[in-house]
């Protein structure tokens, strides 16, 4: 996933949209916002993809 999709992520989740709402935004499957949340809280960056 490109890192700008995956900041626009990041940036929903701090707005305090659930899984399903960014989902529903995005157009992203619900295991990619997981897995690109996950991959963030772990390394604090949105330019790491989930390992």
């Amino acid at each position: 996933m490109e890192k700008r999709k995956r900041e626009t992520v990041v940036e929903l989740v701090r707005a305090g949209h659930g899984a399903k709402a960014i989902k529903d935004i995005t157009g992203h499957a619900s295991s990619t916002v997981y897995d690109v949340v996950k991959a963030f809280k772990a390394s604090g960056d949105v330019s790491k993809e989930a390992p």
